[in-house]
């Protein structure tokens, strides 16, 4: 293994290929290459893709890795076009890394000539200094955003254009984040959608059964009829277990007696 530190000496690129095969190597990492190539303009297309024509030339011939470290523009383009300087740099080269800063973590995707893009991931830097990918951007936006949603319509129902006034987000996402909250049943919807007559939307998770504001508890016997909407209205529902084994109870009727429920009954025993 061979390191060099400092400024490239004049012309360094065109002994490249001799360095890798007097050493054998397999991965050469330059890093930056405007500072190994000392490109006049970086936006001269002529100047990128003659700069760029040996190390290819190397790297086939010493079947090596060669690795180039560049810089963004501060423009946000897609598809590459944010890489600073002439398209002959994305053009001249087999696989393009784009990693960017996202708040306190990075996206990284990929643009291959060979094989299939890698779509924007987002990384994490975890307490041990390890990177963690969270998964695909597109699915971290909604993860973060469903939270955004469900508290937005706490407040009760809301319609598509009231939700994407509440939210500072991109409207897309939002959209698609209210989509699947419906598909997994965590929203309801009435309406039909069309117009004059929009899209309602509510949270489908149901209030505490049996509680009331005050924090005094309500009696519902198993053996009467299904418990009706009213009873669910009140008070602030903090375990959808809790419900569904109340109308498990129902269903048996395995008890006659009352059941009274606290905000902190558990069900791990059978009553």
């Amino acid at each position: 293994m061979v390191f060099h530190f400092g400024s490239a000496p004049l012309d360094e690129i065109k002994r490249v290929e001799g360095l890798i095969k007097a050493t054998s190597a397999k991965l050469l990492i330059i890093d930056v290459l405007q500072k190994f190539c000392r490109l006049r303009d970086l936006n001269d297309y002529a100047q990128v893709t003659n700069a760029l024509e040996p190390l290819l030339n190397s790297a086939r011939n010493q079947d090596c890795h060669i690795l180039l470290t560049h810089h963004a523009g501060k423009a946000d383009r897609p598809d590459g076009d944010d890489i600073l300087g002439s398209t002959g740099l994305s053009g001249g080269v087999d696989t393009s890394i784009i990693i960017k800063k996202r708040d306190q973590r990075r996206t990284f995707f990929t643009i291959q000539r060979y094989g299939v893009d890698i779509e924007k991931t987002v990384l994490e830097l975890d307490q041990t200094g390890a990177l963690r990918a969270l998964g695909s951007k597109a699915e971290v936006d909604v993860n973060e955003t469903s939270a955004l949603v469900l508290e937005a319509l706490q407040g009760g129902p809301l319609n598509r254009d009231e939700i994407l006034d509440r939210i500072e987000r991109n409207r897309s996402i939002i959209i698609k984040t209210i989509a699947r909250l419906f598909d997994e049943k965590k929203i309801t919807r009435e309406g039909t959608g069309k117009k004059g007559d929009p899209f309602i939307y509510k949270n489908s998770v149901l209030p505490f059964p049996g509680t009331i504001e005050n924090g005094k508890t309500e009696s519902f016997s198993a053996s009467n009829s299904a418990p009706q909407k009213e009873l669910f209205r009140s008070g602030r529902f903090q375990n959808f277990a809790t419900v569904r084994k109340l109308y498990q109870l129902h269903a048996l009727k395995r008890s006659h007696r009352d059941i009274r429920l606290k905000p902190d009954r558990r069900f791990d025993q059978d009553p």
